[in-house]
């Protein structure tokens, strides 16, 4: 199989009105030689959707919980819960996203000796993913600090957790190579590794993400996700869903929304720096609220201890989870 040095690389998709660009890093392994060319995905027009996802089971599309078959458009946060979901791209690969998986997909092509082939691209954030591809289309897979490239028709499966990736191929050749990446901290503000609030309620939740210098890093993607199993929904109104993507202000703080499930339930909810292995993990458990009684010189109903656990503040978001069309602003494609 022939090796490609990988340059950074931009996703662009039209979100709505929004223009949402996801970067992959550099991949460096061993240095390459001059006769490798430098390839770059470039967003071009587009006309039609990437593919179709199937789903029996519950999975969401940027954080919308849906179920049966959906167009995607390339770009999108895919994330399985119940089950796992099938994914076809059409004359580029078929897909199974494993219960848990999260993944961003867009396809490109590679032009050489006046020829051109399709190359799948992918983004996976956790979970695991099975891929077989088409005759003639390989891929370029990004997983945690991992860059995975396949063969053309290869057969494959990548596995991430916490950021690390391991891939297997039953048909074809595959090969990892390790990233360098900036090294940062995800410090949750207010929030332990277990925590209670009380059911139906809502509360902030808010973490600092900084540097090898304890420097606070601003303007960086920040994913917020329930766990497969989890109960709740975050953001606000009608664009509350299943994962949330924001980014960091001047100060390296990323925050959200939580709305709570029913007494008794509870979920695990994971905060990372997009395209990288840092992230942060709690768990939150609805209670419920303390005994009230009523006040007869004010008739006001006073609940003791309700407030304790539930954050109150501004929600801060973007236009990742809202209800407008997505809208694919064009297909990459490589060229050298």
């Amino acid at each position: 199989m022939m090796k490609h040095k990988f340059t950074a690389t931009t996703l662009s998709v039209l979100l709505g009105f929004c223009l949402v660009v996801l970067s992959l890093p550099k991949a460096v392994a061993a240095k390459s030689g001059d006769d490798e060319p430098v390839i770059r995905l470039r967003a071009n027009p587009g006309i039609a959707p990437l593919g179709k996802l199937y789903s029996l089971g519950a999975i969401s599309i940027n954080g919308k919980p849906t179920s049966g078959e959906q167009f995607i458009w390339g770009g999108e946060l895919l994330q399985a819960f119940s089950q796992s979901a099938n994914v076809r791209v059409e004359a580029v690969a078929e897909l199974t996203l494993k219960r848990g998986a999260m993944v961003r997909l867009a396809t490109s092509n590679t032009y050489q000796n006046e020829s051109s082939r399709g190359v799948l691209v992918a983004s996976l954030l956790t979970g695991d993913l099975n891929i077989r591809l088409e005759d003639g289309v390989s891929a370029y897979i990004q997983a945690g600090a991992s860059i995975i490239t396949a063969s053309n028709g290869a057969a494959f499966k990548v596995t991430t957790r916490e950021g690390r990736a391991t891939a297997e191929a039953s048909r074809g050749t595959v090969e990892i190579a390790q990233t360098t990446q900036p090294r940062f901290t995800v410090k949750p503000i207010g929030m332990g590794a277990t925590n209670s609030v009380v059911a139906r309620s809502t509360r902030q939740l808010q973490v600092q993400v900084t540097d090898e210098n304890d420097k606070p890093v601003p303007d960086i993607p920040i994913i917020f996700a329930l766990g497969a199993t989890g109960s709740g929904t975050l953001g606000s109104g009608s664009s509350a869903g299943t994962t949330l993507t924001v980014r960091t202000d001047a100060q390296g703080m990323a925050r959200a929304q939580f709305n709570a499930g029913d007494a008794g339930t509870s979920t695990d909810i994971s905060a990372t720096v997009e395209g990288t292995r840092y992230s942060w993990t709690g768990t939150f458990s609805a209670v419920k609220a303390a005994a009230g009684f009523w006040n007869p010189l004010t008739t006001t109903l006073v609940v003791a201890g309700a407030a304790v656990g539930v954050g109150l503040g501004v929600y801060y978001g973007t236009r990742d989870n809202n209800n407008d069309p997505i809208r694919q602003s064009g297909n990459p494609d490589v060229r050298p």
